[in-house]
């Protein structure tokens, strides 16, 4: 966070209550966390004269009424993560009721985490942007590094290594493909984001899954059906674009069926078709920028990747209409903008 003079950017670190597609805090953590006392935090806010504070995820609801009662600053909690609208248990209403009660503005990334937030008098629909002068015209060299012929379909990918990313369903996916016969069409499956020799892999399948190994799981999966031939898992990589240049399509078969996420808004900006899960058409149009499928159903997913495999057209006419739309909802410029407006009006009210 910055304070009024710009004088830097100061890390604090805050217990976090997760509520979201990808899992939620246990009760009796929950109720610890929620009723820790933050005066630090709001001394640490006052020292610094802070009058906005942007809090950039939805895990700190137990911060918002603490910091309104005590102080004038103003709060604009930025929405990025799916928090259950039926609000069915006590952690969903308390998620709720207080970014809507305590927050002066509420910033979500698509119509789906504004849902709980609709008739907030200051709440505003801003997707994350994307920057397009990263792009660049140099030759993907991600086929080269990783010995991938030119003529080879590569259907990736990419993300956090957790079960919910839908890793196991790409992979029955990709029997599906290989049992649908394509000897004229050489086809191979990428999994991009982790491998068993990162950090990041072994935390997250600790997390998860407790004592199970999930990269194992995955792996046992691949020796089991033999799809060692057709499938590349790759590690976390700073270079992103690089990778996703080199695919054909791209897939996000999360379980939760959340089609927006980071990796749909660069697959789409460096114009690959998308087949993901979900019913969502905020990015991925169904039959105009890509496929929507349900999620955890591996058969309609493999229906939706061969219909591509086979149409190098449709491939490319997707992609022009997935540039076309990044650009438009997307622009780092009008983001800027937009954003700074939000803070202007903050202000003034």
């Amino acid at each position: 966070m910055f304070n009024k003079e710009n004088e830097g950017i100061f890390k604090v670190r805050l217990t976090p209550i997760h509520n979201n597609q990808c899992g939620k805090t246990p009760v009796h953590q929950f109720i610890k966390y929620k009723t820790q006392s933050v005066n630090d935090f709001i001394r640490f806010l006052r020292e610094l004269h802070i009058n906005i504070l942007h809090i950039n995820s939805s895990v700190f609801p137990h911060l918002l009424e603490k910091i309104k009662n005590k102080t004038q600053i103003k709060i604009l909690t930025h929405i990025r993560e799916l928090i259950n609208v039926d609000a069915q248990d006590e952690i969903d209403r308390y998620f709720i009721n207080n970014i809507y009660n305590y927050s002066d503005g509420i910033v979500a990334i698509t119509d789906n985490e504004a849902r709980p937030f609709q008739g907030h008098p200051n709440l505003h629909i801003l997707p994350n942007p994307f920057d397009f002068s990263q792009v660049t015209a140099e030759a993907s060299s991600f086929r080269r590094d990783h010995g991938i012929p030119d003529n080879r379909i590569i259907v990736g990918m990419l993300g956090q290594f957790h079960k919910f990313k839908g890793h196991m369903v790409f992979l029955e996916a990709l029997e599906e493909v290989i049992k649908a016969g394509t000897p004229e069409v050489p086809v191979l499956f990428v999994i991009l984001g982790a491998g068993p020799e990162t950090p990041l892999w072994k935390r997250a399948a600790k997390k998860i899954l407790g004592k199970a190994d999930y990269f194992q799981q995955v792996s046992d999966f691949i020796k089991g059906h033999n799809l060692a031939p057709y499938i590349q898992i790759l590690p976390y990589t700073l270079k992103v674009f690089d990778a996703l240049q080199a695919m054909d399509i791209v897939v996000r078969p999360s379980l939760s069926g959340d089609p927006w996420g980071r990796d749909v808004i660069e697959a789409m900006a460096l114009g690959k078709p998308m087949v993901a899960t979900g019913t969502s058409e905020f990015f991925v149009e169904n039959g105009v920028t890509g496929y929507l499928v349900p999620p955890g159903q591996p058969r309609p997913l493999a229906q939706k990747i061969l219909a591509l495999i086979y149409d190098p057209e449709q491939r490319r006419e997707f992609g022009r209409r997935a540039i076309a739309k990044i650009r438009r909802l997307c622009d780092l410029e009008q983001y800027g903008n937009k954003m700074t407006e939000i803070y202007q009006s903050l202000l003034q009210n």
